[in-house]
């Protein structure tokens, strides 16, 4: 059997993308307590990139490839549903949910994408560069119109939804990951980091996307905000880069240390288990972090340390838990370990 070759940055964006997730969660645990003259919950806007960054890697994967319907779903959907209905069981028997089969929103959500995929590969694979543009041009198009459409209050009847919708970040994950722009890989890491900032203080400050459009009638919590499209993009293109063969400086020094057997090593076992790390750290976030959250009462500065040694705790703990399941026979399968 051959062995998978593995592409580095994508293990990197990974370990960034269920960081983000659990990051976020940890940080909308209590509310009402200011800091820096933000609510405290306005930190999460930090890892608000982890879901959308999950469908740019998945579109990056996946969209452009000989797809065959029935292997495909067969691989899939293994992959997303036996480790889901697993943990549904869980949290149904223990009662941590109070509707456990649509508490995992992320996870139907991706289900849905995966539908879409084999419809939208047929148009990336055959469409040609300015097409893709195109249709990436509108998605950034209605996001920055329907922003200005509800910030002066215009009335509108323009219907644009199409464009914005987890498809659009998985055609987005492939243009990223294909592109290749003409500045350098340095010129390319600094402008990502400057862009991600900028968004990110931008997000701290006027919220997420169905914040921003309280009109609309959204199922889904998932962030499709100009803000969160930029967010999300540039630490999918600081990543890429940062892994290039040209990139020097300090950047070749974080590359180097990257790419320490060490630390490259956790990143890949931490990518390989972040599905499900994502279902274990829900469990626990409900049935025990967040009942204990209830009972703190530390001002601004302490709750932050909090959150904080909650998140690496509940990292480790969620990263732990599904390794050791992985390695199990048989509870492998449903372990959300790949």
């Amino acid at each position: 059997m051959a062995v998978k070759t593995r592409i580095k940055y994508f293990d990197t964006l990974k370990f960034l993308a269920i960081s983000g997730v659990i990051f976020l969660h940890c940080f909308i645990l209590k509310k009402n307590i200011e800091i820096f003259h933000f609510n405290i919950v306005n930190l999460n806007q930090l890892g608000r990139f982890g879901v959308p960054l999950f469908l740019l890697i998945s579109g990056a994967l996946l969209l452009n490839r000989e797809i065959e319907l029935k292997s495909f779903f067969k691989k899939r959907f293994i992959r997303i549903c036996y480790p889901l209905f697993f943990f549904i069981i869980i949290a149904y028997v223990f009662n941590i949910y109070r509707h456990p089969l649509t508490s995992f929103w992320y996870c139907w959500m991706v289900l849905g994408a995966y539908l879409a995929i084999p419809i939208i590969n047929i148009f990336v694979k055959y469409g040609s560069d300015k097409e893709i543009e195109y249709f990436l041009g509108m998605f950034l198009i209605t996001a920055i119109l329907y922003q200005i459409f509800n910030l002066f209050n215009i009335e509108y009847s323009l219907d644009l939804n199409f464009f914005i919708t987890p498809i659009s970040y998985l055609v987005l994950g492939y243009y990223l990951s294909t592109k290749e722009f003409n500045s350098s890989s340095n010129q390319i890491i600094l402008i990502s980091f400057i862009i991600f900032i900028v968004s990110t203080i931008l997000k701290m400050m006027y919220g997420n996307f169905f914040d921003i459009y309280p009109k609309m009638n959204l199922s889904s919590t998932l962030d499709l905000g100009i803000l969160q499209i930029l967010q999300v993009s540039s630490v999918f293109l600081l990543v890429k880069n940062i892994y290039s063969e040209s990139v020097s400086g300090l950047f070749s020094v974080v590359k180097g240390f990257l790419e320490t057997n060490i630390i490259n090593n956790f990143i890949v076992s931490v990518s390989r288990a972040s599905y499900g790390m994502y279902l274990v750290h829900m469990l626990f976030l409900r049935q025990y972090i967040r009942p204990f959250f209830k009972t703190l009462n530390f001002n601004s500065t302490n709750m932050v340390i909090a959150c904080f040694i909650t998140f690496v705790g509940l990292f480790l703990v969620s990263w732990i838990i599904t390794v050791i399941l992985g390695k199990i026979p048989y509870i492998n399968k449903i372990s959300g370990y790949a």
